[in-house]
This record gives structure tokens, C-alpha cells and sequence, in this order.
């Protein structure tokens, strides 16, 4: 399960795609099942259960591929 932070969704939405804040949208999907963002957690859980050599910054990265999947 992830939280996700509403600043942090509207900021990368804004910079990554260029979307205006007010039409970024979460929807909720139970029992959903996607095999990119599956393997995105699973880098992200790496990263995290490792400290791996990127740190932060590729944790942070991961995070912003996952909201724009």
C-alpha cells in the first residue's frame, strides 16, 4: 500500500507533465492488479530494505515514474 503525499502528486504533475494541479485526479481501484507498477514497488522495496548506493534521490525518482504510470 502506498500514501501518497497531495503536494507531492500535485508538484510532479506540475513538473513532469505540465498539468495544472486542479485536474490531477487519484482514482481508486480495489483488488487492481499491474505488472509496471508492481515492479516498480518492488524496486521501491528493495531500495528501501537495502539503503542501496542510490539513496534518496532514486527512491524519490521511483516514486515520480510510479505516479506518472
Amino acid at each position: 500500500m502506498f500514501v501518497i503525499d497531495p503536494l507531492f502528486l500535485s508538484r510532479t504533475a506540475e513538473e513532469v507533465g505540465g498539468l495544472n494541479e486542479n485536474k490531477v485526479e487519484l482514482l481508486s481501484t480495489v483488488s487492481a492488479h499491474d505488472l509496471q507498477i508492481e515492479a516498480m514497488a518492488r524496486l521501491f522495496q528493495a531500495e528501501l530494505d537495502t539503503g542501496g548506493f542510490g539513496g534518496h534521490l532514486y527512491a524519490e525518482s521511483l516514486i515520480q515514474v510510479l505516479f506518472i504510470a
